[in-house]
C-alpha cells in the first residue's frame, strides 16, 4: 500500500507541473482515467462513501480537466463494449493524457472479463495485448500520452509476506510497450 501511495504521489506532483500550463491551443490539459472500481467514482449510498482513486484526482489540479471513464466491475477486455469506452475514443486527444488501471477483474473466469495474465503482448486477447492494442495504441495515434497504473489486484501475500500474482507486475514490462510511461 505504500508503494502506491507513493507513485500515486509521484503522479500527482508530475500532473501539478503540467497544470501550470495549457494544453493544446491554450485549453486545460485533459486527463481521462478508464479502470474498474479501484479508479471509478460512485454515487452509491449503500456503501457510502466508497470511491476510487480517479473520484478525487480532480481536486489536486488547477487548469486540468479530469474525465473519470472508469466503471466498477469491468475488466481491460469488458469495458471495451461500453459507451464510456467509445466516449474515450470520441473525446480523447492530442495533449491529453490516459491514465490506464485495469487488472483487479481481468482474472475472472467469465468469458466477458478474462484476460490472461502471462500472454505476451503479441498473444492476441492477453491483458498485455488488450493494453496495448486497445489503449496505448489508441492514446498514441490520438498523439496523447498513455500512463499504465499498476493493478490493484485481489492476492493476499504469500509466506514471505510478497506479492507476487501474475497481474501484479504485468505493466512493468512497459518497454513493451513502446511509448506507454509508467
Amino acid at each position: 500500500m505504500k508503494k502506491i501511495i507513493i507513485a500515486l504521489c509521484a503522479l500527482v506532483m508530475g500532473f501539478a507541473l503540467v497544470s501550470c500550463g495549457t494544453g493544446v491551443g491554450g485549453a486545460p490539459v485533459k486527463v481521462f482515467m478508464v479502470g474498474d472500481s479501484t479508479v471509478s467514482s460512485f454515487n452509491d449510498p449503500y456503501y457510502y462513501p466508497r470511491f476510487g482513486y480517479g473520484t478525487k484526482f480532480q481536486e489536486y489540479f488547477d487548469n486540468v480537466t479530469v474525465v473519470n471513464y472508469a466503471l466498477s466491475g469491468r475488466s481491460s477486455k469488458s469495458f471495451l463494449q461500453e459507451m464510456n469506452y467509445r466516449k474515450l475514443k470520441k473525446e480523447l486527444s492530442k495533449g491529453d493524457y490516459l491514465i490506464i488501471g485495469f487488472g483487479k477483474n481481468n482474472e475472472k473466469t467469465d468469458n466477458e472479463r478474462y484476460t490472461s495474465a502471462v500472454g505476451s503482448i503479441n498473444d492476441e486477447g492477453s491483458f498485455k495485448n488488450i493494453l496495448n492494442e486497445k489503449y496505448i495504441k489508441l492514446a498514441k495515434e490520438l498523439k496523447a500520452t498513455p500512463i499504465l497504473a499498476t493493478p490493484i489486484v485481489r492476492r493476499i501475500p504469500d509466506e514471505s509476506k510478497k506479492y507476487e500474482g501474475s497481474y501484479v507486475h504485468v505493466t512493468k514490462d512497459v518497454d513493451n510497450f513502446k511509448g506507454g510511461d509508467y
